[in-house]
């Protein structure tokens, strides 16, 4: 099985079935979830961290729905964290940038072509950092949120990406003009080529 990739889901190409699918993992979940949560947290020391994405702050091509979904979470955050604050209870989101949650041997079992993953492997290391991140530097960024360290923090985004954001790195490696995350690399509708093909 392919490995799914729900921020590669260009908005011109989504069915009506897709496009729900997606906002029923990205939005909408975490939207019900909050009255139930109500019930059993007023009276606790408790805190909220959502899991957003720095995709909703960097617009990308074939990212529209997953961007303004996870946009929405922040936002949704944002306000939820006006609306607990009374009870002292703390909201705030997480934006992991490119974590490795698979190896390159996952990726390749999964059907990934040979190709993309030495591009994911290149891409690793124009991060201004060097590296990828690992699912460790996510959680230690929840676990900061979560303590009492962070007690005077609510209604944040914490931007966890190795400042992958700050020079605006394309996300893909090619032949110069075809990094598929650049502006522009469709030169004419005849050539167009969706950038999960690369």
């Amino acid at each position: 099985m392919r490995p799914v990739e729900h921020h590669r889901f260009p908005a011109v190409r989504a069915d009506h079935k897709s496009g729900i699918l997606v906002l029923l993992i990205h939005l909408r979940s975490a939207a019900f979830v909050f009255p139930y949560l109500l019930y059993d947290i007023p009276d606790l020391f408790a805190n909220i961290i959502m899991i957003s994405s720095m995709r909703a702050e960097r617009p990308m091509p074939n990212a529209g729905l997953y961007s303004g979904f996870k946009a929405g979470i922040n936002q949704m955050m944002k306000c939820f964290c006006l609306d607990l604050a009374p009870f002292g209870i703390r909201v705030n989101a997480v934006e992991p940038g490119a974590i490795a949650v698979r190896t390159n041997e996952e990726l390749l079992q999964a059907g990934m072509r040979e190709e993309i993953v030495k591009a994911k492997e290149e891409f690793a290391q124009r991060i201004p950092l060097g590296r990828k991140g690992v699912p460790n530097d996510i959680a230690e960024a929840v676990a900061f949120l979560a303590s009492e360290k962070a007690s005077y923090i609510t209604g944040s985004v914490l931007l966890v990406d190795g400042a992958l954001t700050i020079p605006g790195f394309p996300e893909s490696v090619g032949e110069p003009g075809t990094d598929a995350y650049t502006w522009g690399y469709i030169k004419r509708r005849s050539e167009w080529s969706w950038a999960d093909q690369y």
